[in-house]
């Protein structure tokens, strides 16, 4: 179990969707002790499905998620608001086509948000994000990583999670599928049965 880790829409999206399994109500309690949602990711990105939303109002509630921003890294310790700040600058430097408040604007004050507070957990969908934090971020390398560099978790790699808790494989495939496209059903189904969770 991760002790904490902070949430991107995307992803949050993808697993929140499911009528069947209420997948962030019912596992991320069981993988992570606290998840933190940037202010900005909740109150402008996740908004449909509702069931996402609705879920992340129950992790809120039972205390499993605490809505964050910059305030409360300036309540807790005013030196990290700068650490957050000057972050939110590189990155924007970096990630083509942000726009502040918009497009990419979630993931930027997300990762500010973890660089500050030591969170080296990444819950994201966004399949370029891991090498834009190991080239600006993160200050360990493939063969000898730092304990403070910052992971992208991505939907494979919460599949990979449910398999570690020992989670039926047809729930985890059930939920693999669902987060894809539907065009690219077969080639996930094949993907998992060979690279994920093979027979």
């Amino acid at each position: 179990m991760l002790v904490e880790a902070i949430i991107d829409a995307d992803i949050a999206i993808k697993l929140g969707r499911f009528e069947k399994v209420k997948v962030l109500e019912e596992y991320i309690p069981r993988l992570v002790g606290v998840l933190y949602i940037h202010r900005h990711v909740y109150e402008k990105e996740i908004q449909e499905p509702g069931i996402a939303k609705e879920q992340i109002d129950t992790l809120i509630r039972n205390g499993h998620a605490i809505i964050v921003d910059v305030n409360t890294l300036n309540q807790e310790d005013p030196a990290k608001t700068s650490i957050y700040e000057s972050t939110i600058s590189l990155l924007r430097q970096n990630l083509k086509d942000t726009v502040e408040g918009r497009k990419n604007w979630g993931e930027i004050v997300s990762i500010a948000y973890a660089k500050a507070k030591g969170i080296t957990a990444f819950l994201s969908d966004e399949s370029g994000l891991q090498t834009l934090v190991d080239e600006h971020l993160n200050i360990g390398t493939s063969d000898m990583p730092s304990p403070y560099d910052i992971k992208v978790i991505r939907v494979r790699d919460f599949i990979l999670w449910l398999k570690d808790v020992g989670e039926k494989r047809k729930v985890a495939k059930f939920i693999w599928l669902g987060c894809g496209d539907r065009s690219e059903l077969e080639r996930r189904k094949k993907y998992f049965d060979e690279n994920i969770w093979p027979i």
